[in-house]
């Protein structure tokens, strides 16, 4: 769901997205912080500014109290993996603008 909404023309409804995916999920969660990267070179500066803010790392980390709290706000993905899924999911997007704009061309060709 947060993969159609960032994907949106409304601002308002990408912003949401972004908001969603940094509020409910983890920093290891890759689709959420593939959202996040997603918005992060959005035109609209408030739905860059709060992308970024999902990717980099919390400022709540210096205000925590105990070494569990720490270990669990600074969580994030292995490496390898981050790279990994962000890798399938760009080629995904790519295949399917792809198909998507052979499908629209053989629409024209067929109502042309």
């Amino acid at each position: 769901m947060l993969n159609d909404f960032i994907r949106r023309d409304e601002p308002s409804s990408r912003l949401l997205a972004v908001q969603f995916a940094n509020a409910l999920f983890p920093k290891k969660h890759l689709p959420s912080r593939m959202v996040c990267l997603m918005g992060s070179v959005d035109v609209n500066t408030d739905v860059a500014t709060e992308s970024v803010r999902g990717l980099q790392r919390p400022h709540e980390l210096e205000r925590s109290e105990t070494a569990s709290a720490i270990v669990e706000i600074a969580e994030f993905p292995d490496f390898a993996e981050t790279v990994a899924f962000f890798w399938h999911e760009v080629n995904s997007l790519v295949a399917a603008s792809q198909t998507g704009a052979a499908a629209d061309g053989a629409a024209a060709l067929k109502a042309g």
